[in-house]
């Protein structure tokens, strides 16, 4: 694989849990307040536990100010195309063009076919053409790891600096077990502007949108 020299960015993982909901909301002006490019909700129609995405996502971008938000990823199987679309420019013209649309081909195909979707097979893309967003779950720490995006700060901005200019990943969304504020604090304030440099400095030139 190869750099393909986009900016690189990064978010939050939010699970639109209906126990997490005060928490959420935490988590968005978190990322908000701390820089953080993106907010990335999970769309699992069938999970009876979870809050529908696109409503939470439109609360979402009306209690923040500058944060993109994006469904992480939408569920094509139980989305309509044509009705999705209107939903996304709808938030996008609201929230003054902070939303984002990403798509999922699905992958647990025997709770979307139990809602009514198409049980479907994976295709193919480009990966030149498209923004390569990679949800990494994790915890930062204070004491060096062995397991992948755990361990020290340092670990992690040398891990993902290296899936950026080594596999064409531009974008990492950080998730932790209960959305853990102080994890997505610590991720956006020292590991997050970190890459970025490292990144930079790796590349040797300007990254392209």
């Amino acid at each position: 694989m190869t750099d393909y020299g986009r900016a690189v960015q990064f978010g939050a993982f939010v699970t639109p849990s209906v126990e997490l909901l005060a928490n959420t909301f935490e988590l968005a002006a978190l990322a908000d307040e701390t820089g953080l490019d993106l907010i990335g909700v999970q769309d699992h129609p069938y999970q009876a536990k979870f809050l529908d995405c696109w409503s939470l996502m439109g609360m979402l971008l009306a209690r923040t100010e500058r944060v993109r938000v994006f469904p992480d990823v939408a569920c094509l199987p139980l989305r309509p195309p044509a009705t999705m679309a209107k939903a996304a420019a709808s938030l996008g013209l609201m929230s003054g063009g902070r939303f984002e649309l990403a798509l999922g081909a699905g992958a647990f195909w025997e709770a979307i076919g139990a809602m009514g979707g198409d049980v479907r097979t994976p295709g193919q893309a480009d990966p030149s053409s498209i923004i390569r967003a990679y949800n990494v779950f994790g915890r930062v720490s204070d004491t060096p790891s062995d397991k992948m995006f755990h361990g020290t700060a340092e670990q992690r901005v040398s891990q993902l600096t290296e899936l950026a200019v080594e596999t064409g990943m531009d974008t990492f969304v950080f998730g932790t077990d209960g959305d853990d504020l102080a994890q997505v604090r610590t991720f956006a304030t020292d590991v997050a502007p970190a890459v970025r440099a490292a990144v930079d400095e790796r590349r040797g030139t300007g990254a392209r949108a």
